[in-house]
């Protein structure tokens, strides 16, 4: 298995963003613990009904909120760092809200890793579940907090930019 380090390089591989992403965590080297810590999480965890993971949606959504604001695309005054942040932590809240179940378990992505929950969850019968929990703007918020505390990122912070980003659209 690769490294942590090697990972989060061949994720920004597959994402189609690796030159940009290395660049921004050579500038940023803490943006790039905290990406390694969402995919220490996260890696594998389904996203949709494609082939990407949470953690390729994630590392991609945040390349490019990066890149807006260096071109002054961005509708919200911050630094480049804080729209990347908001994007990954944004993307990685979305998580929060879904029931994914194995058989009779439950994952709760705020007590156990994807990897650790699949290692467990090999003996059970039955498909991957993944169903919506009912959407709102308290379940995003706390979804969004439960997130930063899992990567130890002050959701103060971030959370006013990521609130208004758009939805990241599942693919069906």
């Amino acid at each position: 298995m690769a490294t942590q380090r090697a990972r989060i390089q061949i994720i920004a591989a597959e994402a189609g963003v690796a030159p940009r992403a290395r660049a921004i965590w050579v500038q940023h080297p803490l943006l790039k613990i905290i990406t390694a810590g969402a995919v220490r999480h996260f890696d594998k965890a389904p996203f949709g009904s494609g082939s990407n993971t949470i953690v390729h949606v994630g590392v991609r959504e945040s390349v490019a909120r990066y890149g807006e604001a260096l071109r002054g695309a961005s509708a919200f005054e911050a630094a480049p760092s804080t729209y990347y942040l908001a994007a990954l932590l944004h993307v990685f809240s979305h998580v929060m809200m879904f029931k994914i179940k194995k058989g009779n378990a439950t994952w709760n992505p705020s007590e156990q890793n994807w990897a650790d929950f699949m290692a467990g969850s090999r003996d059970m019968s039955g498909e991957l579940v993944v169903s919506a929990l009912r959407q709102s703007q308290d379940l995003r918020a706390r979804a969004f907090r439960s997130v930063c505390v899992l990567l130890s990122v002050d959701a103060a912070e971030v959370f006013p930019l990521a609130s208004r980003m758009p939805a990241v659209r599942l693919s069906t």
